[in-house]
């Protein structure tokens, strides 16, 4: 006869599965075999469908629930569906591979909407900005300074 899984092993197994660890993963993180694990995903998945109360009766979901419903009202009123807001987290998580951090992404942000007030494509914006640096190698010197220069310059012109 297998082994019984305790309530306090039993809740750990549905919190991680609830909170989207691979599978494969929960026996482990757990501390259980898995096939204890597949039994007790199983068994929450046939009885969720049923009672969603039942469920937490057994397996002590209820906060999980709150902060999942809290999400789907959030995602609601942001008109995003749950896909949107799984695509947005893989571009984060990859963002975040390449060292981007979101706090760093607010100026960038600002910058697409005032690009997107004013009618500027984003493509030329791109061009002009690569032109300008190849630019700056060619002289040597910073965008800003070149504008400088030929601002003296022409003062200089008009006196």
């Amino acid at each position: 006869m297998p082994e019984r899984t305790s309530k306090e092993k039993q809740e750990k197994i549905i919190q991680l599965y609830l909170e989207g660890v691979e599978v494969k993963r929960i026996p482990k993180k757990s501390g259980v075999s898995r096939s204890q694990a597949s039994v007790e995903i199983h068994n929450f998945k046939t009885m969720s469908e049923h009672s969603l109360e039942a469920a937490d009766r057994k397996y002590g979901v209820s906060a999980i629930i709150a902060e999942l419903r809290g999400l789907g009202v959030d995602l609601h009123r942001l008109k995003l569906t749950p896909a949107e807001c799984k695509e947005a987290v893989r571009y984060v998580a990859k963002l975040n591979e390449l060292g981007v951090q979101l706090s760093t992404l607010k100026p960038f942000v600002n910058l697409l909407t005032r690009l997107d007030k004013e009618k500027i494509p984003m493509r030329e914006y791109l061009d002009h900005g690569l032109r300008m640096s190849e630019l700056e190698k060619d002289v040597g010197m910073k965008y800003k300074d070149l504008l400088r220069n030929a601002r003296r310059e022409k003062e200089s012109v008009r006196t």
